[in-house]
């Protein structure tokens, strides 16, 4: 995980934004957030605010399961990777609103500060 939070890490302007990690999903939302009849032991989502998603979804067979070989080699684990672009629309207009709530938000502060003050 620390791979993916490090590799989609904004360099730009948005840097300064914390990447979420979101856990706990069951693994049987893998069917929907990965593809269906997707294999999952863990699946984990990175959630980068303002731009995208990336779903991780981890499978390591048991040793009753059929194992993994891709090409005749064999595998320990399997590591599907599932990334969710946002709408360049929504996003400007959530920051957008951000922006407003911030800039009111500091002009209410602003007159109560004063008011406290002339008491």
């Amino acid at each position: 995980m620390q791979h993916y939070t490090r590799e989609f890490k904004h360099p730009g302007i948005f840097g300064f934004v914390p990447v979420l990690r979101i856990r706990d999903y069951p693994p049987e939302e893998a069917f929907t957030h990965i593809a269906d009849q997707t294999l999952s032991n863990f699946l984990e989502e990175l959630v980068f605010p303002l731009r995208e998603s990336l779903f991780v979804n981890g499978y390591e067979p048991g040793p009753d399961d059929d194992q993994i070989a891709f090409e005749g080699v064999p595998y320990k684990s399997k590591v599907t990777v599932r990334y969710y672009e946002s709408n360049v629309v929504v996003r400007l207009l959530v920051m957008g609103l951000a922006v407003g709530m911030i800039w009111l938000l500091g002009r209410e502060y602003k007159v109560a500060w004063k008011d406290l003050w002339k008491k």
